[in-house]
């Protein structure tokens, strides 16, 4: 099974995403193919990125996560 696990886009560069960290070592740990992308680092939209990182790699679960204080900025997207 692979996993996507998407950083998300802030409109401050915040950097710190500890917990997406985590929960991928776990996955990993447990035999699970696990990969990451950056929604920061494209100008492209967020659909975009997504689609074409998805299709490419085969994702079946995609986790994303951020703070609740970030919570206006994780809901514009």
């Amino acid at each position: 099974m692979n996993f996507l696990m998407a950083i998300p886009k802030y409109e401050e560069e915040y950097g710190f995403y500890v917990g997406l960290a985590y929960i991928s070592a776990c996955l990993k740990s447990r035999g699970f193919n696990v990969f990451c992308i950056d929604l920061n680092q494209s100008s492209e939209p967020i659909e975009k990125q997504l689609s074409d990182f998805i299709n490419k790699n085969k994702i079946d679960v995609v986790c994303t996560g951020g703070m609740s204080i970030h919570y206006h900025q994780l809901t514009m997207y």
